[in-house]
């Protein structure tokens, strides 16, 4: 388990930096470093590109003023 941390948090680290996106890096440090199948390594990317998602845009629709023309169309 803290074997698997720690590639996860040099992940984090180089991608909150560089601000590019998560599966760009994560996919391939599942697949080479912790030796995951390659459609398991995609799976979870896209699961933790999708819990993300979900969360941010539930915290910017719930702190917005309200429907304006750019996010109502």
């Amino acid at each position: 388990m803290l074997l698997s941390s720690i590639p996860g948090v040099v992940t984090g680290a180089l991608l909150g930096l560089l601000g590019g996106g998560g599966s760009i890096i994560a996919v391939p440090v599942m697949f080479y470093i912790l030796g995951l199948e390659t459609k398991t390594a995609i799976g979870s990317s896209l699961l933790i590109v999708g819990i993300s998602s979900g969360g941010i845009g539930k915290s910017y629709f719930r702190d917005s003023p309200g429907p304006t023309t750019g996010n109502s169309l």
